[in-house]
């Protein structure tokens, strides 16, 4: 996370991950099935974890579906969460759980020097945030 001084706090996220719905539903679906594995990621539950207290940055009036599946598998309202560095929408989660979806070492990496825990961002309604184009 980058931050200006003077006058205006500034989040900047250099590294998005998932955002699944920017995508057609048909592209997505096809991304998460030929990635898909089928035994658990190492660390899978801690990166579940990681994922999940994420800081919202964003949440959207509109719930996110499970796309990969043939069922409409409500996962919830679309959220774009975020540990300060990297964002990621939260059904990607969700992806990791139920079809083992694999995420950049890069980012592992960073949640692995974080001991799994998100870190903590200061107060975000002082912030805008940046970077997410």
């Amino acid at each position: 996370m980058d931050s200006t001084s003077g006058g205006e706090n500034l989040i900047i996220i250099r590294n998005k991950v998932g955002f699944f719905c920017e995508r057609t539903e048909d592209e997505a679906r096809d991304e998460i099935l030929a990635r898909k594995c089928e035994q658990p990621l190492p660390d899978e539950e801690r990166i579940v974890r990681y994922l999940g207290t994420g800081h919202a940055l964003f949440v959207a009036p509109t719930i996110v579906f499970d796309c990969a599946s043939d069922e409409e598998t409500k996962i919830g309202p679309l959220k774009i969460l975020s540990d300060g560095t990297y964002a990621w929408t939260n059904d990607l989660a969700y992806y990791v759980e139920r079809y083992h979806y694999p995420l950049p070492a890069q980012f592992i990496e960073h949640m692995r020097c974080n001991c799994w825990r998100c870190p903590e961002i200061p107060d975000l309604s002082r912030y805008r945030v940046a970077g997410m184009v």
